[in-house]
């Protein structure tokens, strides 16, 4: 039977971000950037791997990233297989 004060610090850590913790927007900008800091992701991609919600995403987080010039499009239209990257140098 599991404790609830079990040690964690062997756990795996896959997920950038495996909390539900609420996060500041410039937590989570930080956390959708080094996602797609190498390779163009979905959206769907990105909310998998920073254990966040897709639609939250796309309506507040990666529309601020992409006006404020901090996420590309990989397509410059509202394409249903848009992908993102990270325009950081």
């Amino acid at each position: 039977m599991d404790s609830p004060n079990m040690d964690s610090s062997n756990m795996d850590s896959s997920n950038m971000d495996s909390s539900n913790k609420r996060l500041s927007f410039n937590e989570m900008a930080k956390l959708v950037k080094a996602s797609c800091s190498n390779e163009y992701k979905s959206a769907e991609e990105i909310a998998v791997e920073i254990n966040r919600a897709v639609k939250y995403l796309k309506n507040f987080i990666l529309p601020k990233l992409i006006e404020n010039g901090e996420l590309i499009k990989l397509f410059p239209d509202n394409n249903p297989f848009q992908k993102y990257k990270s325009n950081i140098k």
